[in-house]
């Protein structure tokens, strides 16, 4: 009996040998549908916009200039150039700015004292008499701050109005009316400088702009001390200009 039984448990199946392949196949298939999924949810998420970052105008705008006129009865000529900045509200405008500029001019003085002699290093002295005419020749450097309100009635054109202060750098000689103009003596000088302006503007594009109008301008003395004559001589004319500006 025993003989024939063990042919019978000899010819089964190995079951444990086929479970473990089947175990490992599941597993795969579990594994890979976990990863599908991974994969899908991630495919779905979607990328947050990118962020705009808006900055806010400046109120301050730069500009640079210039421009030339004429001054008193023997039109001297008048050079200027300027930078600052402007702030613009509406049809409204202020700015503030430094300038710089050149102008010469001549005043004729009379000696009304009592004679006097100069000594002149280059050669022999020279007497002046009473009433003897001379001549102050006078070269000025002013350099101001200044302020300027501007109103624009239309778009293209208005109107402005200004002063500033500071100071003139002046270098001025004295000569003899007569007698070929002889140097009696020169000084280099800074004294206080002002002036008030007004005009019209012309704005052809968005950052160029034409405008013209007239200023005053006052310069403190410049004095002269040559033996026993003293001048102290001032200085004040209105001048008419023109000029252009780029804004930045």
């Amino acid at each position: 009996m025993n003989h024939a039984i063990f042919p019978m448990i000899v010819g089964l199946p190995k079951i444990h040998n086929t479970m473990k392949p089947m175990n490992t196949m599941r597993s795969a298939v579990l594994l890979g549908s976990v990863l599908s999924s991974l994969s899908l949810a991630h495919a779905g998420e979607v990328a947050p916009p990118p962020q705009t970052t808006y900055s806010e105008p400046s109120m301050w705008n730069w500009f640079i200039g210039g421009s030339g006129g004429v001054q008193g009865d023997d039109a001297e000529e008048f050079w200027s150039g300027h930078v600052g900045a402007e702030w613009k509200n509406d049809c409204n405008s202020h700015a503030i700015y430094l300038e710089v500029a050149f102008t010469d001019f001549s005043n004729n003085v009379t000696n009304d004292g009592p004679p006097f002699v100069v000594s002149d290093p280059g050669g022999p002295p020279v007497g002046v008499l009473t009433g003897d005419r001379m001549v102050v020749d006078v070269d000025v450097m002013p350099v101001t701050l200044n302020y300027k309100y501007e109103y624009s009635f239309t778009p293209s054109f208005g109107w402005y109005i200004g002063a500033g202060a500071g100071i003139a750098f002046v270098d001025s000689e004295l000569h003899l009316f007569s007698s070929g103009g002889d140097k009696l003596a020169d000084d280099d000088d800074e004294v206080f400088y002002a002036q008030i302006f007004t005009g019209v503007t012309w704005n052809v594009t968005e950052n160029f702009e034409v405008f013209g109008g007239a200023r005053y301008y006052f310069m403190d003395d410049v004095d002269f001390n040559v033996s026993d004559f003293e001048q102290s001589d001032s200085q004040d004319d209105w001048i008419v200009e023109a000029g252009l500006r780029f804004n930045f």
